[in-house]
Order: C-alpha cells, then sequence, then structure tokens
C-alpha cells in the first residue's frame, strides 16, 4: 500500500493490515467518486472466497457504520478526482477492522454497483471535468458476482439460490 495511504490511516485512526493475510478475516468494500463538488458513495459489497455480494451480508449496522465512517474519512484526504474503492478485512468473530487496500480508479465492484442501480451509462463521470453526476438513488437490488458473471435480483437470499452450492459458504447456502 503507497506510503500516504498508511499516512492517512494513522491520522484517522484506521488500522492497516500488514503481513499475511490470515484465515477467518472477511473482506468488504466501499466504492466512492469524487469530483470537484463532492464525494459520493456508490456503494458497498463483501467478498468471500469467489463470491462478491452487493450489499454485504454478514455486517451488522454498527460495523457497517464504523467502517463507512473510517472509508469516508479516508477518502475526504484523498485530493484525486474519480473513482476510489477502498477494501477492509475484518475478524469474523469481532470487530475489528483493518484496511487492505485502495484502488484510485474505476473497480470491478463500482461497475457492479453502478449497474445494480440502473446507472450504467454513468461510466466515468467522476473522471472528467465539469460532468454533473446524476443522483445516487438508493440500491434497491442485491447482486452476486461469481467468476466475472453478475446475478441480479430483488433480495440477497434471491440472489443466493440462483448460485451454485458449491461455490456458497456453508452458512449462506440457506440464504
Amino acid at each position: 500500500m503507497l506510503e500516504v495511504w498508511k499516512e492517512r490511516c494513522q491520522a484517522q485512526g484506521v488500522r492497516v493490515m500488514e503481513g499475511d493475510r490470515l484465515p477467518g478475516l472477511n473482506e468488504y468494500g466501499f466504492a466512492l467518486g469524487r469530483d470537484n463538488a463532492g464525494l459520493y458513495p456508490i456503494g458497498d459489497f463483501e467478498r468471500r472466497g469467489e463470491i462478491t455480494l452487493f450489499p454485504p451480508k454478514t455486517l451488522n449496522a454498527v460495523e457497517m457504520e464504523r467502517m463507512l465512517a473510517a472509508a469516508l474519512g479516508l477518502a475526504r484526504m484523498w485530493d484525486g478526482i474519480g473513482f476510489l474503492t477502498l477494501r477492509f478485512v475484518k475478524q469474523t468473530d469481532g470487530s475489528d477492522f483493518a484496511l487492505l487496500s485502495v484502488e484510485e480508479e474505476k473497480t470491478r465492484e463500482a461497475d457492479v454497483l453502478l449497474e445494480l442501480r440502473g446507472l450504467t451509462d454513468w461510466g466515468n463521470a467522476f473522471a472528467a471535468e465539469g460532468n454533473t453526476p446524476p443522483f445516487l438513488q438508493e440500491l434497491t437490488r442485491s447482486g452476486a458476482l461469481v467468476n466475472g458473471v453478475l446475478t441480479a435480483g430483488t433480495t440477497l437470499p434471491e440472489v443466493l439460490s440462483q448460485l451454485p452450492e458449491e461455490v456458497l459458504p456453508p452458512e449462506w447456502a440457506n440464504g
């Protein structure tokens, strides 16, 4: 991770994941967009094995608030324009989390979140000077990305029921 992001984490009181990633850590991410007018949370996701879920399945409201606050705090320190994706890891049996990585470009997760919002033509709205991003309405669809293929539906249980059982963690197999 770039040294500048480590410094930003230190300033915000956010831990940074260093060393090898141990088993028992779940990955959560936040995609954001930034232009000259402000910062826009595009959405959040959870990655577990081969599956990336939109929105996360295993975060409770308090954990979500804490991670989103950390993501927004770090993003406000970024001086770039465009898309930013911050990934965190969290213990499965605790609430401690640490920043895993930062991508200062449009990621596949950001693309999926825009698609689930019906904003596929929004493409590079944050990257071009003078573009006016559209209103980000509430995320009303859920999705799962497996091997680059998006499965979408109204609810996460509906989406999970459409996936092959062999890609699901055992605790997700029943919705």
